[in-house]
């Protein structure tokens, strides 16, 4: 966190930090930067995970029931975050 604070004093460095919300330290150091939730879109992670398996070795282990369940699971987790 040090060096953060140093490169965001510094006036020729711009930074893009990244962070989940349960980072207390990342929040605070960057309480007064300008800040933008990103979110994933349910069927956009739907169809990238699909388009993943397709194209995985997995895809010939995994009949279909268990591609839709794995795919449902993520994307239901993934809205918790």
């Amino acid at each position: 966190m040090k060096l953060i604070t140093f490169l965001q004093q510094s006036t020729s460095v711009r930074l893009f930090v990244t962070s989940r919300f349960h980072s207390q330290n990342i929040t605070t150091a960057f309480e007064d930067a300008l800040q933008i939730e990103v979110e994933a879109n349910a069927l956009n992670l739907q169809s990238y995970l699909s388009r993943k398996i397709e194209n995985s070795r997995a895809v010939k282990v995994m009949n279909i029931s268990l591609r839709i369940e794995v795919v449902e699971r993520i994307v239901k987790t993934a809205q918790k975050m």
